[in-house]
C-alpha cells in the first residue's frame, strides 16, 4: 500500500510556465468563456500542440468567479491510491477546506462530486497530461464523476490522446466541448506574431507562410524553428531546407513520440513511412503486418500524428514532418529495405490501378526494368482515365533513359500524347516519329508485336497526329487526318478518340454557318463513357460547357457543369475532374461568389489537370488571378499572374500563343498595370478580315480595352462593332454581350452618354436573366456609372442595385470588423441548412455537387464565423441567429 505521508510535489497543483505562454491566441482564449456551459471541456492534440499552454492561458485570465483546482499528471499517477492523494489536495485547496484523506480513488470522487454541490459555486478540474496517469481504474472513476457530477462543476482534460469516457454520448447531448489540431494549429498570424514579435526575427510573410505551411501550424515545430532560425545568416536558405530532419524537431519527435510506442508500432511507423497516403490493406502489405486498417484508425484517435483523409476512415497520411522524420530513421537503418518497402507499394498500387502512386514507389525501388514494365502494364487505363495529363507524368519517365522510353510504342505515344496535350509541339513530333518507325518495323522493337498491336498503334499515332495539326494551326490537316484514320481504327476506344478530335476542331473553328452541335458534342462525350475514356468524356464536357457559356447560357452552363462534375466523381474520373472544376469556377467568378470561385480554382490546380485544349480553355490561374484582384488581394494576384506566365512558357500551340498572352494583357489590365498591357498591344498584329477568326475574338476584346484604358476609346469601336456582328451572326451570344458592354463603355468615355446607355440597355436583359455580374463590373468606372443611372428606376433597377452592392461588398472586404461576426455567404448558408438537417459532409458534397474539400472548407468558413467548434454548436448557433 502506498505511505500517504509521501510529502506532495507542489508543481503539479500549478500550470507549467514558458515563454510560448506570453504569446496572445484571442481566439484560443474565447474558447474558455464556454468551458461553464458544458460538463466536460477535451482538449485531445498530439505532443507540442501548445495543449497545456493553452491550458495555462484559460487558468490565468479566466474563471475569476470559479473555484480552480489544477493538476498536472504523470506515469507515477497511473496508479490509482497516488492520484487519488493528488486530487484530493487538488480539490481542498481550490474549495478552501481541509483535505479528508480519503483512502481510494473512488471515494475522492465521490467527495469531489458532494462538496461541489454543497458548495454552489462554478467548480473547474484541469487534468493536464491524462494520457500519462490514464487506467481502466481511473477512466472509471471518471466516468462516475460525468454521470454524477453536479451543474456547478465542469472537468477540463487534456491529453495526447482521447480518453476511453462516454464522448459520443456527451457530443451528441450538446455536452462536450472538444479542441483538436485543427483548432490548435497556429494561423499565419499567430506564427507571425511567434516569429516576430515574441522571438524577434522580423520574418517576410512569405518567410512565415512557408513555414507555417510546412509544420501546418504544429506549435512545437513552429518554435522549434525559431530556436533554430536565429543567429542563421541565409533565412531564406534555412527555411527551404526546415523538415523533419532538422536536428531540434528529430530530437523532439525522438523522445516526446518515437521512443514512447511500444516496439511493434515503431517498426510499423517506419515501414509505412514510405508512402504518401496510407490504407489498410497498403500498408499490410508494406508493414508485414495484419490488420493495418485498425492500427492506423488508433494511431489517428490517439493524435499520433496521423490524419484521415477522409471521413469513412480508408486513407490516412503523416504529418509532413513525423513523415520526414519517420523516412530519416529507416534509410538509418538501411537502403535495402527501404527499397524493398517502396517495391511492395509499388506492387499493391499498380494492382489497383493507382498508376500516379505506383510509379514514385517504382523508381525509388530503383530497378528501371520493373519502372517499364509497370508503366507498359498500366498505360492503358492510365489513357483511359486521363492521367496521362498529370504533370508527374513526365517526371517519372526522366528516371528512365529516352532512347529506352522511344523505343517502346506501348510508352512511345502516350508520351507523344502527353506532350501534344502539354502543349509541347515539337518534342510530340520527334518522339512520334521515331514510334512510328518502331511500329512499321523500320527499326528494331524491343518486344514481339502482333498484327493487333500494330494497329492500335497506327490509330494511337493517327490520334496524336491529329493533334498536333490542331496546335500547329492547320484543323484542315487536322480533320483530314482523324477522317482517314477513323476509316482504318479497329477499335471503339480509337474511333472515339478520333471523334474527339472532330469536335475540338469544329469548336476551335467556331463561324456563321458552322456553328458547333450541342448533340454531337454529347455523343461524343457519350461514346467516350461508353468505352471507358474518362479524360475524352469530361474534356467534351468541358467544351459543352463552353459552347453555352460562350453563346450566353449560363443558367444552362451552371446545370450542365454541376451535372457532368456529379457524373466524374460518379465515375471516379480523377484526375481530369479537375478541368471541369476549372470551369465551374469561372461561373462562380461571373456570378461574384468568390469563395467559392476560388475554391473551384484551387480545387483544379490541386488536380493537376490541365486545359484539354492548351490554350483554347480559361487556365486555372487566370481565373484566380481575377478573384484575387476582385477582392483586392493585389500581390496575390500578381503571384497567380507569374503562375500563368510560367504554364505559357511551355505551350508551342498557336492557340496558346494567342490566349496566354492577351490573358496576361488582360490580367495587367485589371490590376491597373497599363504598362505591361500597352507594350503587348503595341505588339499585335490585327487581322483584316472583315470576319475575326473565332481564335483571335478574345484577344481583340483585350485590345479595345486597352486601347479605351489608353484614352483612345473611339479607335476601339469599329473593331468591337466588327467583333459584335460576327459573333452575333455564329450565335456567340455571350461574347457579343462583352462585346456590346465594352462598346458602351468607350462611349461613355466618349462623353456620348445617350448612345451609351442605349447600348448599354440593350444587353442588360441577357445579362439579368443569366445573372451576369463580374463581366461588367471588371469594366470598371464606365460601366459603375452606368449602373448607377440604371439603379435609379427602370425595368432593371433591381439588378443594377444589386451589382453596385456586389462590387462594394467586394471593396469593403478585408477592412471588416475583426471582432464582429462575418456574414455567411450564400453558399455558406447552403451548407448550414443542410448541417441543419443532419447530412453528413459527404451528402452534403453529393446535394451541392461540390467536392469534399470544398464542403470542409465552408464548415470551416462557418464554424469561423458562427464561433463554433463543432456541428452542435453551429446548429446551435444558428437557431440562436436565426439563420435557419
Amino acid at each position: 500500500m502506498t505511505n500517504n505521508s509521501t510529502a506532495l510535489l507542489e508543481t503539479k497543483f500549478r500550470p507549467p510556465r514558458g515563454r510560448a505562454s506570453l504569446l496572445n491566441r484571442p481566439r484560443l482564449v474565447e474558447f474558455a468563456q464556454r468551458v461553464l456551459e458544458v460538463p466536460l471541456t477535451l482538449v485531445s492534440a498530439p505532443a507540442g500542440f501548445g495543449k497545456s499552454t493553452l491550458l495555462t492561458s484559460w487558468h490565468d485570465s479566466l474563471f475569476d468567479n470559479a473555484c480552480l483546482a489544477w493538476l498536472s499528471l504523470d506515469e507515477a499517477d497511473s496508479e490509482p491510491d497516488i492520484l487519488g492523494r493528488y486530487l484530493a489536495e487538488a480539490v481542498s485547496r481550490a474549495l478552501g477546506t481541509p483535505n479528508e484523506r480519503l483512502l481510494s480513488l473512488e471515494a475522492v470522487a465521490a467527495d469531489l462530486v458532494n462538496r461541489v454541490g454543497i458548495n454552489g459555486r462554478p467548480f473547474v478540474l484541469v487534468l493536464d497530461d491524462y494520457q500519462l496517469a490514464e487506467s481502466a481504474r481511473t477512466d472509471a472513476v471518471l466516468r462516475f464523476v460525468i454521470d454524477h457530477q453536479p451543474s456547478e462543476m465542469h472537468l477540463i482534460i487534456g491529453s495526447r490522446r482521447d480518453p476511453a469516457l462516454p464522448l459520443a454520448r456527451l457530443r451528441a447531448r450538446g455536452r462536450l466541448l472538444e479542441l483538436r489540431p485543427d483548432d490548435l494549429r497556429f494561423t499565419a498570424d499567430e506564427a507571425g506574431a511567434l516569429f516576430n514579435d515574441l522571438e524577434g526575427l522580423a520574418l517576410s510573410t512569405e518567410q512565415i507562410a512557408v513555414l507555417e505551411s510546412r509544420t501546418e501550424g504544429w506549435a512545437a515545430a513552429l518554435h522549434l524553428a525559431a530556436l533554430s532560425a536565429k543567429g542563421k545568416g541565409d533565412l531564406n536558405r534555412f527555411i527551404e531546407s526546415f523538415s523533419g530532419t532538422h536536428r531540434f524537431v528529430y530530437d523532439y519527435l525522438a523522445d516526446e513520440v518515437f521512443h514512447q510506442q511500444a516496439e511493434e508500432t515503431q517498426t510499423f511507423l517506419l515501414r509505412t513511412s514510405i508512402l504518401d497516403r496510407l490504407t489498410g490493406p497498403l500498408c499490410d502489405v508494406v508493414s508485414g503486418m495484419d490488420k493495418s486498417g485498425t492500427r492506423l484508425e488508433a494511431l489517428s484517435r490517439g493524435n499520433l500524428f496521423t490524419i484521415a483523409l477522409d471521413e469513412d476512415g480508408r486513407w490516412f497520411r503523416y504529418h509532413p514532418l513525423f513523415r520526414d522524420f519517420l523516412r530519416r530513421r529507416l534509410e538509418d537503418e538501411g537502403r535495402n529495405e527501404s527499397q524493398r518497402l517502396h517495391r511492395l507499394a509499388s506492387d499493391w498500387l499498380a494492382h489497383e490501378n493507382l498508376l500516379a502512386e505506383a510509379l514514385p514507389q517504382a523508381i525509388a525501388a530503383g530497378d528501371e526494368g520493373w519502372i517499364l514494365s509497370l508503366i507498359e502494364r498500366s498505360m492503358p487505363d492510365a489513357i483511359f482515365r486521363g492521367e496521362l495529363l498529370i504533370p508527374g507524368f513526365d517526371h517519372w519517365l526522366q528516371a528512365i533513359d529516352r532512347n529506352e522510353v522511344e523505343r517502346r510504342p506501348r510508352i512511345a505515344i502516350p508520351l507523344a500524347l502527353s506532350r501534344a496535350l502539354a502543349g509541347r509541339v515539337a518534342e510530340t513530333g520527334e518522339i512520334l516519329n521515331r514510334a512510328e518507325d518502331v511500329v512499321e518495323a523500320r527499326s528494331q522493337p524491343p518486344y514481339s508485336m502482333s498484327a493487333a498491336e500494330a494497329d492500335e498503334h497506327r490509330s494511337a499515332v493517327s490520334i496524336a497526329r491529329a493533334y498536333l495539326a490542331r496546335y500547329q494551326g492547320d484543323p484542315v490537316r487536322a480533320l483530314f487526318i482523324a477522317d482517314r484514320a477513323m476509316e482504318t481504327a479497329t477499335t471503339d476506344f480509337a474511333r472515339a478518340w478520333l471523334n474527339i478530335t472532330r469536335q475540338f476542331v469544329h469548336f476551335e473553328t467556331w463561324s456563321s454557318g458552322s456553328e458547333p452541335s450541342a448533340a454531337e458534342i454529347q455523343s461524343a462525350a457519350n461514346r467516350c463513357y461508353a468505352v471507358g475514356h474518362l479524360g475524352g468524356a469530361t474534356a467534351m464536357e468541358t467544351v459543352q460547357h463552353y459552347r453555352l457559356v460562350l453563346s450566353g447560357q449560363l443558367i444552362e452552363a451552371d446545370r450542365h457543369i454541376r451535372s457532368a462534375i456529379a457524373e466524374a466523381y460518379e465515375r471516379n474520373a480523377l484526375p481530369v475532374v479537375g478541368m471541369l472544376h476549372g470551369a465551374s469556377a469561372e461561373l462562380y467568378y461571373e456570378r461574384g461568389e468568390l469563395d467559392e470561385a476560388e475554391d473551384e480554382a484551387k480545387r483544379c490546380l490541386e488536380l493537376g489537370a490541365p486545359g484539354a485544349s492548351p490554350g483554347l480553355f480559361i487556365p486555372p490561374e487566370a481565373t484566380l488571378a481575377r478573384i484575387q484582384l476582385a477582392d483586392r488581394r493585389t500581390a496575390q494576384a500578381q503571384d497567380s499572374i507569374r503562375m500563368l506566365q510560367l504554364r505559357a512558357a511551355g505551350v508551342e500551340t498557336v492557340q496558346g500563343r494567342t490566349l496566354f498572352p492577351a490573358l496576361s494583357a488582360h490580367l495587367h489590365l485589371l490590376a491597373g498595370s497599363l504598362s505591361p498591357a500597352q507594350e503587348w498591344a503595341d505588339s499585335l498584329v490585327l487581322s483584316q478580315d472583315s470576319e475575326p477568326a473565332f481564335e483571335f475574338e478574345y484577344q481583340e476584346l483585350v485590345h479595345a480595352r486597352i486601347l479605351a484604358a489608353l484614352g483612345r476609346p473611339g479607335e476601339a469601336l469599329p473593331l468591337l462593332q466588327r467583333i459584335r456582328s460576327s459573333a452575333t451572326a455564329a450565335g456567340r451570344t455571350g461574347r457579343a454581350l462583352e462585346a456590346k458592354l465594352i462598346e458602351a463603355c468607350c462611349l461613355w468615355r466618349l462623353n456620348d452618354e445617350r448612345q451609351a446607355i442605349s447600348a448599354f440597355n440593350e444587353l442588360l436583359p441577357l445579362a439579368e436573366r443569366e445573372s451576369y455580374a463580374r463581366t461588367l463590373l471588371d469594366e470598371g468606372e464606365p460601366a459603375i456609372a452606368m449602373l448607377r443611372r440604371t439603379a435609379i428606376g427602370g425595368r432593371h433597377a433591381n439588378f443594377a442595385t444589386r451589382l453596385l452592392l456586389l462590387a462594394g461588398e467586394a471593396q469593403a472586404k478585408g477592412t471588416r470588423s475583426a471582432t464582429g461576426p462575418d456574414e455567411l455567404s450564400e453558399r455558406e448558408l447552403d451548407v448550414l441548412r443542410l448541417l441543419v438537417l443532419g447530412s453528413s459532409n459527404r451528402e452534403i458534397a453529393s446535394d451541392l455537387v461540390v467536392s469534399l474539400d470544398t464542403v470542409k472548407t465552408h464548415l470551416r468558413n462557418v464554424y469561423g464565423k458562427l464561433g463554433a467548434h463543432s456541428r452542435t454548436q453551429a446548429i446551435a448557433a444558428a437557431h440562436e441567429r436565426r439563420l435557419v
